[in-house]
């Protein structure tokens, strides 16, 4: 089975928090990709942060942005 990352990324609810199909050779979602999106230094950064197959979910994705953006905050370098 051949399986394809599409490449848009399409928005949640969530402020910052979007997701990519992953889809099967008819075309058919089988997975997705949840992606973060963040500001450091006045540019943009994404951060993959896993697959829903292996139970990552939109509230992990938020607790993880949030992280991100309190350590930016306090001057805690994030990698």
């Amino acid at each position: 089975m051949s399986l394809k990352t599409l490449s848009k990324r399409i928005p949640t609810n969530e402020e910052g928090i979007f997701f990519k199909q992953i889809i099967n050779e008819n075309a058919k979602e089988v997975d997705k990709v949840y992606i973060i999106r963040y500001r450091k230094n006045n540019s943009d950064k994404l951060k993959t942060i896993g697959k829903y197959s292996q139970g990552i979910r939109i509230n992990y994705c938020k607790q993880i942005r949030n992280e991100i953006l309190t350590k930016l905050r306090l001057g805690e370098e994030h990698q």
